[in-house]
């Protein structure tokens, strides 16, 4: 007879929280993946609820692994070793492996204030806040050999940290999707070529150098420099940039600020994250990109790639 009720011939039935553990295991594989392309203390950008017209900047001040908060990259090690996924975590001198993970997430700061200073429109276009539990919040992060990452998160929940080296700081908890991961080829954006006189100068340094805008894309720009204006040598990944130029005798000039991307030894390449409006700074949105692409369209030293 079969038995229906009880335990039956030795085989064990796993509990619901015990389905639901091996349900939540993440792939170590992809969370490595993504440390890489997101590591902590790099500046990203991100938009809410899909609205890619409302880049905003952040930073990533930590992760937080089954709970455990990491606030330094080099105290996550990924095992490339063995043939086994398993993290290492250092802390105080010692050293712990992870071989099984249940949550992880990317920690940036709730800049929600920050983002009450925005004008009127892009105010009225986030809400109340971006930072919903819940909301989907998609990291881009600076580009690599691949393209540019970019990943889609999940608001977990916001928090002001108690202790640790951002106490009383309030932060927000996003819950990676790792399959969400993607490399935007910035060749996919139209891009124009050109050779438009500018001027560059860096964050922290009071001298400028004559340059051209040669590259021209939704995202970025390429600069290079003229003969006898050399590369500064103070510029490295993450520097702030500013690039000035005037399309025309009759048109005011256009100040763009960003960050370096990349540089060779004659030329950089700069994100176009602010445009200089009424004396400040303001992210730089779709009209104020269409503006500069219509612009560059009747100059005549521009080519179409």
């Amino acid at each position: 007879m079969l038995r229906i009720f009880g335990k039956n011939n030795g085989t064990t039935t796993k509990t619901t929280s015990e389905s639901a553990v091996v349900e939540k295991r993440l792939d170590i594989t992809k969370i490595n993946e993504i440390v890489q392309c997101f590591p902590i203390g790099k500046k990203i950008r991100y938009f809410p609820e899909f609205q890619t017209q409302l880049t905003l900047d952040s930073i990533i001040i930590a992760y937080s692994i089954n709970n455990e908060l990491i606030y330094s990259q080099k105290d996550l090690v990924y095992d490339t070793v063995s043939d086994k996924d398993v993290f290492f975590i250092r802390k105080n001198g010692s050293e712990h492996h992870i071989k099984r993970v249940t949550s992880f997430s990317i920690i940036i700061p709730d800049d929600t204030e920050e983002n009450l200073k925005l004008d009127y429109s892009r105010k009225a276009e986030i809400g109340r806040t971006a930072f919903r539990r819940g909301n989907n919040i998609t990291l881009i992060a600076c580009n690599m050999d691949r393209g540019i990452p970019q990943v889609d998160t999940t608001v977990n929940k916001t928090a002001v940290l108690k202790n640790g080296y951002y106490a009383n700081n309030k932060v927000v908890y996003l819950e990676a999707l790792l399959n969400s991961l993607v490399y935007i080829d910035q060749r996919q954006h139209y891009r124009f070529r050109t050779w438009i006189p500018a001027i560059l100068s860096l964050a922290g340094n009071n001298n400028s150098a004559r340059c051209h805008l040669f590259d021209f894309s939704d995202e970025c720009a390429q600069i290079r420099f003229d003969e006898g204006n050399t590369l500064p040598g103070n510029i490295t990944d993450d520097t702030e940039a500013v690039i000035t130029f005037q399309l025309d005798d009759t048109s005011p000039s256009i100040t763009i600020k960003g960050s370096v991307l990349r540089k060779s030894h004659d030329a950089i390449v700069i994100t176009l994250d602010q445009i200089l409006k009424d004396e400040r700074f303001t992210n730089l949105d779709m009209i104020d990109l269409l503006a500069i692409k219509s612009s560059l369209l009747q100059h005549p030293e521009t080519q179409q790639d």
